[in-house]
């Protein structure tokens, strides 16, 4: 018997490329309402520290977020899916540190 599972909801076992990556944008802890401590690491978050900023508008220290996305592509607080390919929608992020 098939199982009749849907399959959609099932969180993708694909993770994000350096590349993509690199391709999401940077920005300032204090534009972002609320980036009071990363959710990854829960450590706080200065408002003039840089942090890497997902599609759905939720930002991590970049390197938080890089570890993360090497095991999923869903954003850990809305667990919303970064699209493959995801174009850059902000100022090109520099190397991680």
């Amino acid at each position: 018997a098939e199982s009749t599972a849907p399959t959609s909801s099932l969180p993708s076992l694909e993770t994000v490329s350096d590349a993509e990556f690199d391709r999401l944008p940077e920005c300032a802890a204090a534009d972002v309402p609320g980036a009071h401590e990363c959710a990854i690491c829960l450590q706080s978050v200065p408002p003039s520290a840089r942090l890497t900023k997902l599609p759905c508008a939720h930002a991590f220290h970049g390197r938080c977020l890089r570890r993360w996305l090497h095991r999923s592509r869903a954003c850990p607080i809305c667990r919303s899916e970064l699209p493959k390919g995801a174009s850059r929608v902000g100022p090109r992020r520099p190397p991680d540190r």
